[in-house]
């Protein structure tokens, strides 16, 4: 069928896919900035890291309440000041996703968390699940991506990163709640490498396959 392509779907049949009209190869590379991080998880993380913690640990110092409720406001605030440190370190900051002619990758200030090269992968696509209940479930962005034989031996630690779809052939990274740049994202893949990108596809609660994380 001219004008089409088929496109395997994990633990499924191919599927057609209009073919991309734009010309292959326009730019050399594209960075899409996977938007600031949720000011709600921030704040809350601040609160918790600089208020309650440490007034936990001030009520565990006074001389007057018993030695229980001094030991609960110990563990509870050392809990709460560590928990409120790793929700700071992990929001903090801008993903950029980095396409170009050596690969895909994430990363986070100067951290590269995600990094997989062409060669290694069979094609990828832009998934986005629509979200409900405001804050409580976002719009969620996924970049799936059917890998190579070598991909588990060569890239344990994406593997490590990754959801895995029970059949063994997709894998999924998060890329977050960044529905608002899906255009973006879309035009970065299709100008840098369009050979290898299936386009965004809108994925309904009902549709979504049972990925399990994959754990080394």
């Amino acid at each position: 069928m001219a004008g089409t392509r088929t496109v395997p779907r994990a633990g499924g049949s191919a599927r057609p896919v209009a073919a991309s009209t734009k010309p292959h190869a326009t730019a050399e590379s594209a960075k899409v900035d996977l938007a600031k991080p949720l000011r709600l998880r921030i704040t809350f993380g601040a609160v918790t890291f600089l208020v309650i913690g440490p007034m936990l640990l001030l009520a565990a110092a006074a001389p007057n309440e018993p030695w229980w409720e001094r030991v609960i406001c110990v563990i509870i605030g050392v809990a709460a000041f560590l928990f409120g440190r790793y929700g700071l370190l992990r929001s903090w900051g801008r993903r950029i996703l980095v396409v170009d002619g050596a690969g895909v990758r994430v990363q986070l200030r100067r951290r590269c968390l995600f990094d997989l090269p062409w060669q290694d992968l069979s094609f990828v696509e832009v998934v986005q699940r629509p979200g409900g209940y405001s804050l409580s479930m976002p719009s969620m962005v996924w970049l799936d991506f059917y890998p190579g034989p070598d991909f588990k031996t060569r890239h344990p630690k994406q593997a490590r990163l990754c959801k895995r779809h029970p059949t063994g052939q997709a894998y999924r990274f998060q890329l977050g709640p960044v529905s608002k740049i899906i255009t973006n994202l879309d035009e970065a893949f299709q100008s840098v490498h369009p050979e290898q990108y299936r386009g965004v596809r809108e994925q309904s609660w009902s549709e979504t396959p049972k990925f399990t994380w994959r754990l080394r």
